[in-house]
């Protein structure tokens, strides 16, 4: 009886494990990498310069001839930088002038200079005592703007506590928890907020449009030019509120029933590593902190925007889906067993029973429930992600194949 032989060619196939090869191909690619990157910096603006480290320093009779992209653990800007600032560090002080606008990302930041065109900054904690000429937009825990500032433009704010008692331009657009207004604004005022004060000092020159659980504390001697409007949120017993949240679980159950259907090998593979509770909290809190700097840190050095930009659409992406993957989690704990065959009909009712699940915890009338059951899910779900991707070995990859 014949025996067939086959002979194998080892350059017709690559190895099973990276080896020496696949290292050296590695290094060659990060080297063209490099190399087009150093030659493409100084062609990304008309002039830009890029400064990292623990101290990142402008002194104050220094001038930046164009962009300043810096990050480090402390950055300050006393001096001037004559085109956009983009920052990153976990402190920031710029007391200086940028011509023109800046990009912020910090724990703690303090504005007492002049920013010359729009501030766009994500802080944990911020303070704005200078002034920007042009529009303002800040995501901040706590915001803190005395009667000494000055903004010209309009502000949109997303935070938790926020404190304005300076002067601004154009209008203010508030979603954070307690709001207080002391100062003077020359458009409208509209947000959603846990609550509103107005201090005898607020002057609204335009309409005051808020929706809050309960009526704004106004004092005696606040003006607001034109009409005030207060709409209450809508709660759970309201029948449009419950259409409202039954709508955002069919939207989760919509983009899961895709997952699933697109990639059934992607969701058992979410099912067996979202299991691992503990390994996937610590490297969710990790990537939902890291994430967003790692992002803005590429975004600031232009040459990595590209790549920047993706990494923030990826983490918004993952931070969505994450109802999905621990609905997963949850769904194929509770059907395991006999039911458990790998087909795309057992993960789709799995997906679909563990967002419902989710979702009514949410529903829960008790204080925090929905917001702490909304984190829990970020942190596991995003975890799972990053423990899915690091098992994405070169050998699975060619298992798979095969």
């Amino acid at each position: 009886m014949a025996q067939s032989t086959r002979t194998h060619d080892p350059a017709s196939s690559p190895p099973a494990q990276g080896g020496p090869r696949g290292s050296r191909m590695g290094l060659a690619a990060f080297a063209i990498i490099l190399v087009l990157a150093t030659i493409a910096a100084p062609f990304s603006g008309l002039a830009s310069t890029s400064r990292a480290g623990d101290s990142v320093t402008v002194a104050a009779n220094e001038v930046i001839d164009g962009d300043l992209n810096a990050a480090g653990r402390t950055v300050r800007i006393d001096g001037t930088v004559e085109g956009d600032a983009n920052v990153a560090a976990v402190e920031v002080h710029i007391a200086g002038r940028v011509d023109r606008s800046a990009a912020v990302a910090a724990v703690r930041g303090d504005i007492s200079g002049t920013i010359g065109g729009s501030l766009r900054i994500a802080s944990g904690n911020l303070e704005i005592t200078g002034t920007v000429e042009g529009s303002l937009i800040i995501a901040a825990g706590t915001v803190t703007i005395p009667s000494q500032a000055r903004i010209q433009g309009d502000v949109l704010i997303y935070g938790g506590q926020v404190d304005i008692r300076g002067r601004v331009g154009g209008n203010v657009q508030v979603n954070a928890g307690n709001v207080t207004l002391g100062g003077e604004i020359g458009g409208n005022v509209e947000g959603t907020m846990s609550q509103l004060e107005l201090l005898d000092t607020a002057r609204i020159g335009g309409t005051l449009t808020y929706t809050s659980q309960q009526a704004a504390d106004v004092a005696p001697n606040a003006v607001v030019t034109g009409a005030t409007t207060h709409d209450k949120p809508l709660s759970f017993t309201s029948p449009l509120g419950i259409f409202n949240s039954l709508l955002k679980v069919v939207w989760a159950l919509i983009c899961g029933a895709l997952l699933v259907a697109i990639a059934p090998r992607a969701a058992a593979a979410i099912g067996k590593a979202g299991r691992r509770i503990l390994p996937a909290a610590g490297l969710g809190l990790a990537g939902m902190i890291l994430g967003p700097i790692v992002a803005v840190i590429l975004i600031a050095t232009l040459i990595g925007l590209p790549a920047g930009m993706i990494v923030l659409a990826g983490y918004l992406v993952v931070l969505y889906l994450s109802q999905v993957v621990v609905g997963i989690v949850i769904g194929r704990t509770i059907l395991s067993g006999r039911w458990d065959d790998g087909s795309r009909g057992f993960y789709l009712l799995a997906m679909t029973l563990g967002v419902i699940i989710i979702s009514a915890l949410k529903f829960i009338p008790l204080p925090y429930i929905g917001g702490a059951v909304s984190l829990v899910v970020s942190i596991w779900g995003v975890g799972t992600v990053i423990l899915l991707l690091s098992r994405l070995r070169p050998e699975r990859v060619l298992a798979a194949q095969a």
